[in-house]
């Protein structure tokens, strides 16, 4: 699962919004090495993400806004060992944004009604 999956930290239905995926199982570490791989300009992938979602905050690093690096979240991902705090701030991102992972409601969805 991509990093911005598990922290949620992608606009529904805009990076976040496509009908193909091909790169979804990679993190963010090995979607460096892909470019690097296909030769893509470095200052293209070792810029600092940012998301711009802040409206107070224009051009906040994401890993400032998550409180967290990418090399954390890939490695949380990868199974390494990391501080618990760390895996703490990394699981509270996933539980708080599971919105974004599910699909949307629909008319014919039961939801509404009590068990």
């Amino acid at each position: 699962m991509p990093p911005k999956r598990v922290t949620g930290f992608f606009t529904k239905y805009g990076d976040g919004g496509t009908d193909i995926n091909p790169l979804f199982r990679l993190n963010k570490r090995q979607g460096k090495q892909l470019l690097a791989a296909l030769g893509c300009p470095e200052h293209l992938y070792k810029k600092a993400p940012t998301a711009d979602l802040e409206d107070d905050r224009p051009s906040l690093p994401d890993e400032a806004a998550l409180g967290v690096t990418y090399d954390n979240i890939d490695d949380y991902l990868e199974g390494k060992t990391l501080d618990a705090s760390v895996a703490k701030i990394i699981e509270g991102w996933y539980i708080r944004t599971e919105h974004k992972r599910r699909t949307p409601i629909t008319v014919f969805d039961d939801f509404w009604k009590k068990s």
